[in-house]
């Protein structure tokens, strides 16, 4: 019996001072709970990117929004992202607790924001046509050809 709590009065020394607890196990869990709040706010800490792009019109800025959320994050990443518009303006946070997600993130978003607006610009100018104009295009091909035909078998 003497030897341990010897040994629980050595162990409690401190710079030749006796340091008496009257109730070890609280205030050692007090202590691990402050040191595990201190990591976990450090861990928790939130790295971001606002980034702003001009895309020149409202209508692309909306259309390669709505292509860009569809893409997610990889499941192993931290980092979040939000998409938003503001006219002709893409505006994107992106946020993790770990700085190197960050960054993988905001590499892969100009990588596909690029692509996107690469595809947009090539399929932007396009127009939708309503069946009658591909009917009368189709005719019209037609008759073009024909003519040609007739011109060059010497009949005018």
């Amino acid at each position: 019996m003497n030897e341990s709590i010897e040994s629980s009065f050595t162990l409690n020394r401190v710079d030749d001072m006796v340091v008496e607890f009257s109730d070890e196990s609280d205030e050692e869990s007090e202590m691990k709970t402050e040191r595990e709040l201190t990591s976990s706010t450090v861990n928790q800490c939130v790295h971001s990117a606002v980034i702003r792009i001009d895309l020149e019109s409202s209508e692309a800025a909306t259309m390669i929004c709505r292509t860009l959320a569809v893409d997610k994050e990889p499941m192993r990443s931290t980092a979040t992202r939000i998409l938003s518009t503001e006219g002709s303006v893409l505006v994107v946070n992106i946020s993790s607790s770990d700085r190197k997600y960050l960054q993988k993130s905001v590499d892969n978003f100009f990588d596909m924001c690029d692509l996107a607006k690469q595809t947009y610009d090539i399929v932007g100018g396009y127009e939708l046509n309503t069946e009658r104009e591909t009917i009368a295009r189709k005719k019209k091909k037609i008759v073009c050809k024909s003519s040609l035909s007739t011109v060059e078998n010497g009949v005018s």
